[in-house]
């Protein structure tokens, strides 16, 4: 079973954070964007929960993408985030379902609250 290209209606940016250290010595954390992708956004079914309860018990949702080898395993994912560039809605990535037969990775992931 193919990914249908249809059900990919979101455009996001994955971003790793850079913890290089700035000309004054400082600590930079800047977020920046490794790649923008496709994607879908959806709520855990039971069985997906389960399984994600394996990398943390903060994970909500699930992202949905082509599959791409920089993003195919949860090691590749640790420490980085989905900003979805229209609405800004900020997600955590936790870990991945690698599903290459289908060509799509699934990103368990938990939504990081709004500043208000």
């Amino acid at each position: 079973m193919v990914i249908d290209a249809g059900s990919l209606d979101l455009r996001i940016a994955i971003q790793r954070r850079d913890s290089d250290r700035g000309l004054t010595g400082e600590q930079s954390n800047e977020w920046h964007t490794v790649a923008t992708v496709w994607a879908a956004v959806t709520p855990l079914t039971a069985k997906e929960m389960e399984m994600s309860n394996r990398f943390t018990s903060k994970v909500d949702g699930k992202i949905t993408i082509r599959f791409n080898r920089q993003f195919a395993s949860t090691q590749a994912v640790s420490g980085c985030r989905a900003v979805d560039v229209v609405d800004r809605r900020v997600f955590d990535l936790h870990g991945v379902i690698n599903r290459q037969r289908e060509g799509a990775l699934d990103i368990f992931v938990s939504e990081v609250p709004m500043a208000r």
